[in-house]
């Protein structure tokens, strides 16, 4: 199916195409729209109706196809389940902020209604309407009472969907992240909110260099791409500069990188990676990250896969560190590996357990098996750690004496995870382990994640 809107723009670049050369009439006026409460104002209804419409209209796809397309959208578009404090809830209007199918259906929600507001006369004075998402720049031929009039025109289109307005002042207004400058023509610069405090990861954190570089490889292709004159050009590469004073990084260290970038667009040459190249994702802990890397990537070259590369993910992130508004999962509702521990004060037995279902399932089961011999002098199970609670007549506090080690869904990482702990624990001299000893060989468990 061919779905293209003429309004939308992807991100600022594409927008600085599309309207850079405009020549720019007098009186006219610098405008910007925004949706209020896009998603939750949308009506899902409308919104299926749509999706027949250009599914029939504007594809191939047989009549059969169609229909059993739109049913699994209706099935998505009900779906608007979610869960706070422990209850759970049902959106009953609007589409779900948390769905990957709403940033679509929203787009086809605009789009036909864009299609309606061209179509009014009163659209003759935009000179041009660009759209990112819910975000509207235009340009208006008329005077301030006329564009006052116009926005009431927009909010009348449908009631569920109204527009807020910010007029240009002293013939600039901000957008996305340009500031856009009004002239016979439109020059840009960059924009940042008030707000803003250019905090980014500090140049001596544990991270690795990617990802401290990562934010000023973002700065300096926007510096590159966007069409800024030569002073915004230059306000922007000392703003950059300060950025990188302020987070402790070396500035010949952004120097170095801005040479590059300069190289890069004056040769007209874009680095692209080869979509041929297989990734892997290895956590971040220091040094020995890096002597891993390199010690991975040089047996993957001696097997000729020369395609293969490495990056680094770290968990000490502002993803982890700010509060999450989603109730959190117990940990004994989760699976991985735990380990159990004798309750009697002299005794340094433990147990290493995993398992790919909740963990306080696995837990009550050696509970109840405990409980179910109870009586009895002796018993051989399969319970390594149950045998020896009853065997020895010691006791187990399944609330106090449980640790979880490791969350993790099950698949080989688990496997290798519990195997990690067995063969620690069984080196330990704080603890007394019976699990069996099992066959640890770091290469071949590194290769079977890999491979």
């Amino acid at each position: 199916m061919d779905f293209t809107n003429r309004f939308s723009v992807t991100n600022s670049l594409d927008l600085t195409n599309k309207i850079s050369n405009v020549n720019i009439p007098p009186n006219c006026i610098l405008v910007s729209f925004d949706v209020s409460n896009l998603f939750p104002s949308i009506d899902p209804e409308d919104c299926l109706m749509l999706v027949r419409q250009l599914l029939f209209s504007n594809s191939d796809l047989p009549t059969c196809h169609i229909l059993n397309l739109c049913s699994l959208v209706d099935l998505v578009l009900r779906q608007n389940f979610f869960q706070f404090n422990n209850l759970f809830y049902v959106q009953k209007s609007g589409l779900a902020m948390g769905s990957n199918l709403s940033p679509l259906l929203a787009e086809v929600f605009m789009s036909n209604l864009e299609s309606t507001i061209s179509q009014h006369p009163s659209f003759s004075k935009i000179l041009f309407w660009h759209r990112y998402v819910d975000d509207i720049l235009a340009l208006f031929k008329g005077t301030l009472d006329d564009l006052n009039n116009f926005l009431i025109l927009l909010n009348s289109f449908n009631p569920r969907i109204q527009f807020t307005m910010e007029v240009e002042s002293d013939n600039k207004l901000p957008f996305l992240d340009l500031m856009i400058h009004k002239s016979d023509t439109l020059e840009f610069s960059i924009y940042r909110k008030p707000t803003n405090t250019d905090n980014i990861i500090p140049f001596h954190s544990n991270h690795p260099y990617s990802h401290k570089f990562a934010s000023f490889h973002s700065l300096f292709n926007r510096l590159f791409t966007v069409p800024l004159n030569n002073a915004n050009f230059l306000n922007e590469l000392n703003i950059i500069k300060q950025i990188a004073y302020n987070n402790g990084f070396p500035i010949h260290l952004i120097n170095r990188l801005y040479c590059r970038y300069v190289n890069k667009f004056s040769n007209h040459r874009l680095t692209q990676r080869n979509p041929q190249n297989k990734y892997f994702s290895l956590t971040y802990f220091g040094p020995i990250s890096l002597k891993l890397k390199n010690i991975l990537l040089k047996k993957l070259n001696t097997n000729n896969i020369s395609e293969f590369s490495i990056s680094f993910k770290t968990s000490n992130n502002l993803k982890h560190s700010l509060v999450n508004s989603k109730d959190k999962i117990p940990m004994l509702d989760k699976s991985g590996v735990y380990r159990l521990n004798c309750s009697n004060p002299d005794c340094r037995v433990c147990y290493i357990g995993q398992t790919g279902r909740k963990i306080k399932t696995r837990l009550s089961e050696h509970v109840r098996l405990i409980e179910s011999n109870s009586d009895k002098d002796e018993i051989n199970s399969n319970s390594v750690f149950s045998n020896h609670i009853i065997n020895e007549k010691h006791n187990f506090v399944p609330n106090s004496d449980v640790e979880i080690l490791h969350v993790c869904d099950k698949g080989k990482k688990l496997n290798l995870l519990e195997t990690l702990e067995i063969n620690k624990a069984i080196k330990s001299s704080e603890v007394q382990c019976i699990n069996e000893q099992t066959n640890f060989d770091s290469l071949k468990l590194f290769n079977s994640l890999l491979f």
